[in-house]
């Protein structure tokens, strides 16, 4: 199978006044695919039946594809020696961007040895916009410009798994939304007794979407998760330049109420700017029922 020179645009027009129509669009790509499916007892799910395939396919996206003028280069695979085990991996640039994702899945133990791993590297998101915009609602800011940076491990196959992984990310704007700098670690095990670490903060969080019209920036907030999935304690830390009731009022879909006067302050004391800070915790634990994921008790 081979595609060269491909120009979807008039097999899929798309709406006359649509990104999609001004292009410009060209794919070549080539795919090679001999596979077998091993025998399965039961209803076995998606990718247990992957695990059990034999023998191979890839499918290549040239280096000179385009899509809405960005450049594309990429390869999806899938190979297994024998029906016990299979490889994926995909590999994906794009505009100075990567991704990539390597996994095994394995037929035993229903899952237990699968493993993926996955990194993110996009250090000029402004160049993926037009593809952005091909998938953005009508009429809102298709604005995209920042860089994210991640990495994540997956072991084991739901809901037995545990992951760890980081995220970084630096001046993002994603339509009416901006960030300046977010940071993440996590350490997770679904594991009743194993230990669970989550660390997150981020600063100068802004955004106008119309459902949150009139919040104030958030200069800073931080989240941390620790103990395990029986014990765990939660702590969510966010700062902003403004006092009750401004950013209440504006959740509550209220007018803002004017604060009371205040006497005259030295001159020290009134230049101090206004904040608040709002602090939430949580201590609880997932609970023990025979059924997994039934839900969760604690206090805030």
């Amino acid at each position: 199978m081979a595609l060269v020179d491909f120009d979807p645009l008039p097999w899929w027009p798309g709406r006359e006044d649509s990104p999609w129509r001004k292009g410009p669009h060209r794919l070549n790509a080539k795919g090679d695919f001999d596979l077998t499916l091993a025998a399965l007892q039961g209803e076995p799910t998606l990718l247990e039946q992957a695990a059990a395939l034999r023998g191979h396919a890839a499918v290549a996206l040239g280096n000179n594809s385009v899509v809405a003028g960005v450049p594309l280069k990429g390869e999806l695979s899938l190979r297994s020696a024998d029906a016990t085990s299979a490889i994926a991996a995909l590999a994906l640039d794009s505009g100075g961007n990567s991704v990539a994702v390597n996994g095994r899945l394995s037929t035993a133990q229903r899952g237990a040895s699968d493993q993926w791993d996955a990194t993110l590297a996009a250090p000029a998101l402004n160049q993926l916009a037009p593809l952005w915009r091909l998938f953005a609602p009508r009429g809102i800011d298709a604005s995209l410009n920042g860089s994210v940076h991640a990495s994540a491990r997956i072991s084991g196959r739901w809901p037995d798994i545990a992951t760890r992984g980081q995220l970084d990310v630096n001046d993002l704007q994603l339509a009416a939304t901006r960030v300046q700098r977010a940071k993440a670690a996590w350490q997770i095990d679904s594991a009743a007794n194993a230990a669970i670490d989550v660390q997150a903060s981020l600063e100068r969080l802004s955004t106008s979407l119309a459902a949150l019209k009139g919040t104030p920036p958030i200069d800073s907030a931080q989240l941390q998760l620790k103990g395990t999935l029986r014990d765990h304690k939660l702590e969510l830390r966010a700062d902003t330049r403004a006092l009750p009731p401004a950013w209440t009022d504006t959740l509550q879909g209220k007018p803002p109420v004017a604060p009371p006067a205040a006497p005259t302050a030295p001159a020290t004391s009134a230049s101090a700017p206004a904040r608040t800070l709002a602090i939430l915790q949580a201590q609880g634990a997932m609970l023990d029922t025979p059924l997994r994921n039934a839900g969760w008790r604690g206090s805030v």
